[in-house]
């Protein structure tokens, strides 16, 4: 029997066979210690006739015994040797047989043979550590064969990825200084969006392995996860699909109807993110049914009256694709912090700062992210100093003029979308919320009010949003608040009426849905009534085009809305607030009493996640129940013991300092009006003049309380 050499000739198919064989025609034994040796010079003579610069049958015959990957046991073990003769330049072929071999997939001996030759092989040359990082990155992919019913995926068994993780780290022990090179492999080896489910959550689920495994490098490896999964995240395109309604979205008829603030009946149903194969193949086709029809009439796909475009076939598929694949992935992320809010200690403060960090330099900055945000939400729940530890920091990007105005308004957001909907935040929280919105407006309003013409959204952005996200936590709060004699004392302080008639009209700029609420219930506890604002603004055209020629519409997101990715929503529920009117409960308004089904609506990937959480496949968690509501949180209530001392990154750390200084001084304010604008102005362009009236800001950080 023979085999095709990888220089095209025909060789002998058993390197050992042949070592085994002396010059006497009598063959030994395998398994003696003469073989072991006779394998050993071998090997050696075909590397040192190779690394002359000759071709030797022998060593033909170790390149292809390699690539067979089958038997090489003891050929490896003599590489192991024999690594100090190996070279990058002379034994290429040989070197890329080698990190061909998946570790994963091998036996027990022969993939500990393997680990031994990577750790020598870098040990007798450095150059060879990215190869040998490569080879094991790649062998956290799980392998795919085409068959005659389309791409199949084939994980290893646990055993043989926690070899591989376990052969990184041994590498990265004796090479500390490539930390830098693994992170940039392993983001490199990120399965692409496309790719199936079942290979981002084989990878991902590895890559959390070794953040275990190598605690100093889970801040760059969790960055690496929450920028894939914003990748994916930001491919989930809501508004494309047919009948999705952003929040505050309406027709013009109904704009004059009583209604609730409640964003859940405006959104997609659980189900429309959970078609299986033939449900989305239907759902395709009846838009491409659709778009045909229309195209009778129309080529575009924006109609004469700028209604928002309609997603083609080929487009509402994608989303759905997305959406599993999204929803799976969040399942391995949320059994993972699972079991880290049961370990509790060191390492949940660890894993929450480094989520932080990756919150900050990838989700924060994101246009419209939808779910790899709810990461930090469940994290916050853990331990009340956690959410505070957010809020100072949002609260700092917020109020530091020296900050783009893009991410002012996006910090804004997330204050109020985390404020109105965290369950599980103490409603001291929200005043303090207020209180800091509030007061920042209040003073914005005092300095420029003379300036203003018309509402203007761009020039007075971070105002607007600013104002928008103080509505909004008044239209969820406002009844909890109400209970509480320190915000009765600090009402005159918030200056609604006089806020919402000044001339800046925010009320004008609103969602109409928050307006009405915030309206409403400002009337029915007797706070202010305003309803001829709403009468007057219904008179009102504004110009189309601000003062710098921007679209004069405030950009409206919430990172918070409801989530809607059905398998991992269990993780959420507990500790979410839907909408509930006149202190109802809180509901599930779509996809509640739907458990008979859910069975036959999970798709592949959905029941691949249930099977390894049952089943412990993950190598870091055993339980895949929901989290008791606010269980981590309520234990601790009023205790930061062990806390105290945690350090963020210096960036972080002063972030968190100057958040602080303001939320200590509101709480200590007593209702007396608070001063957080310091040196904030309105949005200014260098081509622009400062508006007239308007003082010459002083350089230098802008101050605190008053």
């Amino acid at each position: 029997m023979s085999a095709i050499g990888y220089d095209g000739k025909r060789k002998p198919s058993s390197l050992l066979t042949s070592a085994m064989r002396g010059s006497d025609g009598v063959n030994r034994s395998p398994h003696s210690q003469e073989s072991e040796s006779i394998v050993v010079k071998y090997v050696e003579d075909a590397l040192t006739v190779r690394g002359g610069g000759s071709l030797s049958a022998e060593y033909s015959r170790l390149v292809t015994e390699i690539s067979e990957g089958e038997n090489v046991d003891r050929t490896l073990s003599a590489l192991c040797r024999l690594s100090s003769l190996i070279m990058s330049d002379t034994h290429e072929a040989l070197l890329s047989s080698v990190m061909k071999l998946n570790i994963a997939t091998l036996n027990k001996d022969t993939g500990m043979h393997l680990r031994n030759l990577f750790v020598s092989l870098c040990t007798a040359n450095a150059k060879f550590i990215s190869l040998a990082l490569g080879s094991l990155v790649k062998s956290m992919l799980p392998t795919q064969r085409m068959t005659e019913q389309g791409m199949r995926v084939e994980a290893a068994d646990q055993e043989g990825y926690m070899r591989t993780v376990d052969t990184i780290v041994a590498l990265l022990r004796n090479f500390p200084t490539s930390t830098e090179a693994l992170l940039n492999i392993v983001e490199d080896a990120f399965p692409h969006r496309r790719y199936a489910a079942e290979v981002q959550i084989t990878f991902l689920t590895n890559v959390i392995r070794l953040a275990e495994a190598l605690p100093h490098m889970k801040e760059g490896l969790f960055l690496i996860i929450c920028n894939k999964l914003v990748e994916i995240d930001v491919e989930i395109k809501l508004e494309l699909l047919p009948d999705f309604q952003h929040d505050g979205e309406e027709d013009e008829e109904e704009q004059g109807e009583e209604e609730e603030l409640d964003e859940e009946s405006n959104a997609l149903p659980f189900g429309e993110l959970d078609l299986d194969e033939h449900e989305a193949a239907a759902a395709a086709e009846r838009v491409a049914q659709q778009q045909r029809q229309a195209q009778q009439t129309s080529t575009s796909r924006v109609d004469t009256y700028g209604k928002k475009p309609t997603a083609t076939a080929e487009e509402i598929h994608n989303i759905h694709a997305m959406a599993n694949k999204m929803d799976a992935l969040m399942c391995v992320m949320f059994t993972y912090l699972d079991e880290l809010r049961k370990r509790g200690g060191k390492a949940m403060e660890e894993t929450f700062e480094y989520f932080l960090v990756a919150f900050l330099k990838k989700v924060l900055p994101t246009h419209r992210s939808k779910y790899t945000q709810y990461l930090l939400f469940l994290s916050c729940s853990f331990h009340p100093a956690f959410p505070e530890r957010l809020l100072a920091i949002l609260y700092s990007g917020l109020f530091d003029h020296k900050n783009h105005e893009v991410y002012r308004i996006s910090c804004s957001a997330y204050i109020a979308s985390f404020v109105a909907r965290a369950l599980y935040l103490p409603i001291q929280m929200s005043f303090t919320a207020v209180e800091l919105l509030s007061a920042w407006a209040n003073e914005y309003m005092d300095k420029y009010e003379s300036t203003v013409r018309y509402p203007d959204a761009e020039k007075h952005c971070v105002f607007y949003s600013n104002c928008q996200s103080l509505f909004y936590v008044l239209c969820y709060r406002l009844r909890e608040l109400m209970d509480m004699e320190e915000f009765i004392q600090y009402l005159p302080a918030l200056r609604m009426e006089r806020l919402l008639r000044s001339r800046f009209n925010p009320l004008k700029l609103m969602l109409p849905t928050i307006a009405r609420e915030l309206v409403k219930q400002l009337k029915e506890f007797e706070i202010c009534n305003v309803d001829s604002i709403v009468e007057e603004n219904k008179s009102i055209i504004l110009p189309k085009k601000t003062e710098w020629g921007g679209k004069n519409e405030l950009d409206s997101f919430f990172p918070f809305d409801p989530y809607l990715l059905k398998n991992s929503l269990p993780f959420i529920t507990p500790l979410y607030r839907n909408w509930g009117h006149h202190g109802e409960e809180d509901f599930l308004p779509l996809g509640d009493g739907d458990e008979d089904n859910e069975d036959e609506r999970d798709s592949q990937s959905n029941s691949l996640v249930h099977s390894m959480r049952s089943t412990s496949s993950y190598g870091f968690a055993s339980d895949g129940g929901s989290i008791p509501i606010g269980a981590s949180y309520e234990h601790s209530q009023g205790s930061h013991e062990g806390l105290e001392s945690m350090a963020f990154s210096p960036e972080v750390q002063s972030q968190y300092l100057q958040g602080m200084s303001f939320v200590k001084a509101a709480n200590k304010s007593g209702g007396r009006r608070a001063s957080v604008l310091g040196k904030s102005r309105p949005s200014e362009r260098k081509e622009s003049p400062a508006p007239e009236g308007s003082s010459s800001p002083a350089e230098g950080p802008f101050s605190l309380f008053c």
